[in-house]
């Protein structure tokens, strides 16, 4: 009797592991993430996933930008790496972009900022003011860190910034915002996008205002108030798209030697249209119209007025011409215009510049590239008198290559330019200009 009740127990003993074991359920598997590659369009003309490019490119979504208290579009990307924003932080002023220490001294002359594709850069200062594009009327910017001369021209040796405005989306968006602060400063501005059909629509107004923190040598505030808006209307298909902007500011304030009054206007139409979808034959046309007119009421001298236009169009093609090759080319067609009145000189000019470029992508094995790009820029007849320069060709090339699956690339660029598109300012009598006043034009936002 005694044997068997120990038999029992040694069955039970080892039975019941082996029945915990069977109890434990089994670990189910995690769902699988699916990671949706951004998109750039920036680098190569053309829109590619930022795994497959050969240059460094970040793409930010500038809704998460607002989110973290950023006002203007430098701000957006002033933390970016290689990316340097100089600036007195002082509303209505103009901020210096740089990239990768690349820099002429004056102004953003060696970063190309470009609206959607097309050049915001003023031929004739060098300079884009970038803050005078509401922050809420953008979706995203794409910055191309690294000398991008051969797609772009000769501005793009420090990099690429590209802004992509917001469109309307079939669920329809109102916003609004409020914002306020010492000084003054009042911050304001509503935004509607919405979408029925193949039509959509977004509209931003903003407006902005304060005494400025800071008073002048003469015991004024440096106060600043502007107002801006931005409309984007487009029809889209699954094969065309043709869409418009339209860009307005307005901004006044005083400043340390001068009463400023500027006006800026820009309205853009594009036709998108690809051919053939399994051959990539995406043809591109773009029609673009600048206007700025600014005043700068100078307490010692007379007033300075600037008056720039520019009108341009640019023409893409893009055809996959074998499996393993892409070729994108085109060109683009810019007329600008110069009325500066000045204590320095007077400018009256009229400047035409051409350009040609071509590339080609070509697919080596899975997850290998090659992208050859070259481009030729021709300016007649040059900007004189406050801006005088040699007129002239430039041109360049450059060859990258990377392997995506490592994230490793390397880029070998060579470029042959002819010294032009140098600003050089005319000298004035010592005597006529005042030491606290600057020798260049001044450009403020």
């Amino acid at each position: 009797m005694r044997s068997t009740l120990v038999a029992v127990a040694l069955c039970l003993l080892f039975a019941a592991p082996v029945a915990a074991e069977e109890a434990v359920p089994e670990a189910k598997p995690e769902p699988e993430v699916t990671r949706i590659p951004e998109i750039s369009v920036t680098e190569t003309r053309h829109p590619r996933s930022t795994e497959s490019l050969t240059g460094r490119t970040d793409v930010r979504d500038l809704g998460e930008s607002r989110d973290r208290g950023a006002w203007t579009l430098d701000e957006a990307i002033e933390d970016i790496p290689g990316v340097d924003i100089q600036g007195d932080s002082r509303y209505g002023q103009e901020v210096k972009v740089q990239m990768r220490g690349v820099t002429s001294g004056y102004s953003t002359q060696r970063v190309l900022v470009l609206l959607d594709g097309r050049p915001l850069t003023s031929e004739y200062l060098g300079a884009v003011d970038i803050a005078v594009y509401p922050l809420a009327a953008f979706e995203r910017v794409e910055v191309a860190r690294g000398p991008a001369s051969a797609a772009y021209g000769t501005n793009a040796l420090g990099g690429v910034i590209n802004y992509i405005p917001r469109r309307g989306a079939e669920t329809p968006v109102t916003e609004g915002y409020i914002e306020g602060g010492s000084f003054s400063t009042f911050n304001a501005g509503f935004s509607h996008g919405s979408k029925l059909g193949p039509v959509d629509i977004f509209l931003n107004v903003d407006t902005a205002t304060t005494d400025g923190y800071m008073r002048n040598s003469r015991g004024d505030r440096m106060d600043w108030d502007r107002t801006a808006g931005f409309l984007n209307v487009g029809y889209e298909t699954d094969r065309m798209d043709v869409r418009a902007y339209l860009h307005g500011h307005q901004g006044k304030g005083t400043d340390e030697d001068f009463d400023r009054d500027v006006e800026r206007w820009s309205a853009d139409l594009s036709f998108a249209y690809d051919f053939a979808p399994e051959s990539e034959a995406l043809f591109r046309l773009r029609a673009y119209h600048n206007d700025e007119d600014q005043e700068l009421a100078w307490f010692e001298v007379p007033a300075t007025r600037y008056d720039f236009v520019s009108d341009g169009v640019i023409v893409t093609q893009s055809f996959r011409v074998h499996s393993a090759h892409l070729l994108t080319g085109g060109g683009e067609l810019r007329r600008q215009d110069a009325r500066v009145r000045e204590f320095a000189g007077d400018v009256d000019e009229t400047e035409d510049t051409w350009s040609l470029f071509l590339q080609d992508e070509w697919s080596v094995t899975d997850g290998v590239g090659i992208v050859g790009q070259v481009m030729s820029t021709y300016s007649k007849p040059p900007f004189t008198a406050n801006a005088r320069r040699t007129a002239g060709e430039t041109s360049s090339a450059s060859t990258s290559c990377a392997t995506s699956a490592s994230m490793s690339s390397c880029t070998r660029t060579a470029a042959g330019v002819v010294p032009t598109h140098q600003p050089a300012m005319a000298p004035a009598p010592k005597d006529a200009i005042p030491a606290s006043i600057p020798s260049k034009p001044y450009s403020t936002t």
